[in-house]
Order: C-alpha cells, then sequence, then structure tokens
C-alpha cells in the first residue's frame, strides 16, 4: 500500500515552514562543518521526506501552533473575530451596526445582541459572535478564488502563529548552533577535514541574525497583526455571501 505524504501548499506555507525554520541554523553548520558532505545530506534528506519526514515537521509544527493559540486569544482579550463584532471597544459603532444589520439577514437564527444585551450576558454575546464566525468560515473555506484575500490572510496567520509557538525550540536550536564552533576554536576537538573558515564565519553571522529574529521579531503582537486583517476580510464576506442567499432564496 503505498502512503502519500504530499502536502498542498497551504499545509507547506503555514505547518511545514515554520519547522524548517527551526532546523535552519543546525543545517547551516552542518553545511559549514562539513561541506564535503553536502551531496550526502541531500541525499538524507530526500530519503527522510520520501519516509514521511516532512509531514511529520508539518504536522509538529501544526499542533504546537493549535496547542498555544488560546493562550494568544487570552492575550489578546478574545478570538479576532469575536473582538471585532463587539460592540464594547468598536472603533466605529457605524460600521459595526452596518455588520451586525448585514450578519442578521445572512444568518437569521443568530440573534445579534445589542449593546445593552451584551453589557448584561458578554459571554451569551461572545457566543453568537463565534457562532457567526464559525459560519463565516463554513461559508468560505470552499472558495478560493472569490475569497482569494481570506485565505491569504489567513496562510499569514497560520504561519506566525506556529512559528511563533516554536520559539523556544528555535531559540534553542539557534544557539546551540552558535556554540557549536567554540569547542573548535579553542582546541578541545579537531575535524579529520578542516572545514572552511569563511563557511563558518558565514553560517555563525547568519545563526546570530536568525536569533535575533526569534528574541524581537517573532512575538504575540507579530502574530495578532495577520490575525486581525484576517478577522476583518472574513467579516467583509458578508457583502459577497448576502447577493448569493438573497438569490437562492428567489429560487
Amino acid at each position: 500500500m503505498k502512503i502519500n505524504f504530499q502536502l498542498d501548499t497551504y499545509a507547506i506555507h503555514t505547518r511545514l515552514a515554520p519547522s524548517l525554520f527551526v532546523l535552519l541554523p543546525l543545517a547551516l553548520s552542518a553545511v559549514a562543518y562539513f561541506p564535503s558532505l553536502t551531496a550526502g545530506f541531500r541525499s538524507l534528506w530526500v530519503l527522510a521526506a520520501t519516509c514521511g519526514g516532512t509531514f511529520l515537521l508539518s504536522e509538529m509544527g501544526r499542533d504546537a501552533g493549535t496547542k498555544k493559540q488560546n493562550a494568544l486569544f487570552e492575550r489578546w482579550g478574545g478570538k479576532p473575530s469575536v473582538r471585532l463584532l463587539r460592540h464594547n471597544g468598536a472603533a466605529n459603532k457605524v460600521i459595526l451596526a452596518d455588520l451586525h444589520s448585514k450578519l442578521r439577514a445572512l444568518i437569521p437564527t443568530a440573534s445579534i445582541p445589542t449593546e445593552e444585551g451584551e453589557d448584561a450576558d458578554p459571554q451569551a454575546a461572545d457566543d453568537v459572535y463565534e457562532f457567526c464566525g464559525r459560519f463565516l468560515r463554513t461559508k468560505t473555506r470552499a472558495d478560493k478564488r472569490t475569497f482569494r484575500l481570506i485565505h491569504k490572510e489567513n496562510g499569514s496567520y497560520g504561519f506566525r502563529r506556529n512559528l511563533w509557538a516554536l520559539k523556544p525550540l528555535g531559540i534553542s536550536t539557534t544557539a546551540i548552533s552558535i556554540a557549536l564552533p567554540l569547542p573548535l576554536y579553542w582546541g578541545a576537538w579537531h575535524l579529520p577535514s578542516p572545514p572552511e573558515p569563511l563557511l563558518l564565519i558565514v553560517a555563525e553571522v547568519i545563526n546570530l541574525v536568525i536569533l535575533l529574529v526569534w528574541t524581537f521579531w517573532i512575538s504575540p503582537s507579530w502574530v495578532k497583526i495577520p490575525a486581525d486583517a484576517y478577522a476583518e476580510r472574513l467579516l467583509e464576506a458578508c457583502d459577497a455571501l448576502l447577493p448569493a442567499q438573497r438569490s437562492r432564496r428567489k429560487l
């Protein structure tokens, strides 16, 4: 029986790429230490990928992000699509009222709360907003052409979320890669074939840059940018879904 470990574009971008970025410093160091074995490393990678290695890495990236997603939502004050539907904290009441009106027409079973109702029972209001977000995700998931921007922002969010979730592991692998040459510099151990000094320096510089990126760039606020953009594009889908729904009702 043949097992298919092929990944689609979304899985490669959001799940596999973050895991590969974690391994990048180690790969750079390996190539710098053993440049003559580059072809061998390539063969090992092909073998690992054939045996499901890339699929496993993608699943590891996905699981890491999924486990920590709720922590992000709590830090942000709720799921982005839910926050954007709340009366409390709304940036523009007129736009919010228009959006609520469209959701009432689009989802008759959803009782969109008033501002007073939301204040009286915030959790019940959030449950309704969550239901609306789930409805929109279901309706827009298959049509990647009409809702191209939604899928684009969702991919960006997935990549950043999974990368942030892997941050502790990424910092560890990068720090190890940076420390690997130290025994060589101190003469504590010797390689049968001394590596090219320039390759070692380039690998060290790149790994230092990667460590800075892990430490200062990859953060919850960095993940929040596409998360909010995805929620905004998702809610804007009401404009495309309403005419289609009205057409079906006439038929």
